[in-house]
């Protein structure tokens, strides 16, 4: 894909977007219960525990783990309580995986692959709705794809900013949705070890930084 029609494509997406989280109101039941709990944290300034309103009661909210309400929360503390504020970390977290996405591509093939990649992923349906809904779905995502695009480029050169880019994505992921990101993580590549014979990888990776 040339590059000038690449930007136009990626600036054009950006646009409409952006422009769709910061006007159309919050989705009933998940996507309103999740905006609260950032906009509690903003407004209350506690952005260790999550709070929302149940059945007319103020309690905290122990079903997830509390990143993307704590980056809404910033985002609110920046930009006020609004439809954008809350949105807007699901957004950043599509941005890297896209890029990830692009220096994955480009490595094992060129630039102008990479750039179609990017575009035939930012224009699905689904990553183009999750990218600006405040829920946990597209930064959960951005960690399991993210790790697993990082982990093949691992494999091959055993480069250690990926090692570090994997186990980064990976504890972004257990603070987002909890060892679910292990998981969808883990699966993949145990298959990919069984079949192809990569065992090396898996034991070659620091899992623990030591």
């Amino acid at each position: 894909m040339k590059l000038r029609i690449f930007w136009l494509v990626l600036a054009a997406l950006a646009v409409v977007r952006l422009a769709l989280m910061a006007t159309v109101p919050v989705f009933e039941p998940s996507e309103a219960r999740y905006a609260a709990i950032s906009a509690n944290m903003a407004r209350s300034g506690d952005f260790v525990v999550p709070h929302f309103t149940h059945n007319l009661e103020y309690q905290s909210f122990d079903g997830k783990p509390p990143l993307v309400f704590q980056a809404g929360g910033l985002f609110c503390k920046a930009f006020g309580v609004n439809e954008f504020a809350v949105r807007l970390f699901p957004f950043l977290s599509a941005a890297l995986l896209l890029l990830i996405l692009y220096r994955t591509v480009k490595r094992f093939a060129d630039a102008p692959t990479g750039r179609l990649a990017v575009v035939v992923c930012a224009t699905c349906t689904a990553f183009f709705a999750a990218a600006g809904i405040s829920m946990t779905d597209m930064t959960l995502t951005c960690c399991v794809a993210g790790a697993l695009l990082l982990y093949r480029c691992f494999l091959d050169g055993f480069a250690s900013r990926y090692a570090a880019g994997v186990a980064a994505l990976l504890g972004a992921g257990m603070i987002v949705k909890g060892p679910v990101s292990l998981v969808m993580f883990g699966l993949p590549v145990l298959v990919d070890a069984i079949v192809n014979r990569r065992w090396k990888g898996i034991f070659n990776l620091k899992w623990l930084a030591v």
